[in-house]
């Protein structure tokens, strides 16, 4: 008996604490019954449910007191404030008499605009570089055009060579291409040197020639 009585007594907290039941159906503007439709409760913030089919819901277990129901389908949205009793069940109709707008947010137009100034300082840039380039290469295109008939043979050889390969060449390069003997060259090399058309670098037994910065205007 006392058995039964500790029981009873366990479950009076549950049953005396049960929750209400909210049931109804979802109308568009035209008072049809609008099928999947969503519906949440406030009084339930983690729950959602929808309609069946036929445009009806039932939720169960909702808590005593003030709650408000909303439902929304596409772009049409409804609610209804219900105060719910202990072991009370509600039936109510929500109209989707309301319309949802979607607001659209202010987009931040500051980076693509920094990104297009910054985009069109650099193709001005290379193409002012371009063009600068362009003019150099038109300038020692003169220069070495008035120098070059000034040369004898031999160097006008030795600078051909150089300017076909670069701009440098060994002198070992130097004499095998052109044919200059060896004594020669070495003659016809210092007096290019001498006209700061060339400079002759040493390194250990190598001897580099390549031409001046003068003569190419750079």
């Amino acid at each position: 008996m006392k058995r039964y009585l500790l029981l009873l007594v366990l479950l009076i907290p549950f049953v005396s604490a049960e929750n209400g039941t909210v049931k109804g159906v979802v109308l568009d503007r035209l008072d049809n019954l609008v099928g999947y439709a969503e519906i949440k409760l406030d009084c339930l913030e983690y729950e959602t449910f929808t309609t069946d089919k036929f445009g009806t819901f039932s939720v169960k277990n909702v808590p005593p007191g003030p709650c408000r129901v909303y439902a929304a389908y596409r772009d049409g949205a409804g609610f209804q404030l219900v105060n719910i009793e202990t072991n009370q069940t509600i039936y109510i109709e929500l109209k989707l008499d309301k319309t949802i707008v979607n607001i659209p947010q202010p987009r931040n137009y500051l980076l693509p605009v920094l990104a297009l100034i910054i985009l069109l300082f650099i193709i001005l840039y290379f193409k002012l570089r371009k063009k600068k380039v362009v003019e150099r290469k038109l300038e020692a295109a003169a220069r070495v055009k008035d120098i070059l008939p000034t040369l004898n043979p031999k160097e006008r050889d030795v600078v051909s060579f150089l300017l076909a390969n670069r701009n440098k060449a060994t002198q070992a390069e130097i004499r095998h291409t052109t044919g200059i003997p060896r004594t020669s060259l070495a003659r016809v090399l210092q007096s290019l040197e001498t006209k700061n058309i060339i400079k002759i670098t040493k390194i250990g037994k190598a001897v580099k020639v390549h031409l001046t910065d003068w003569f190419l205007e750079k």
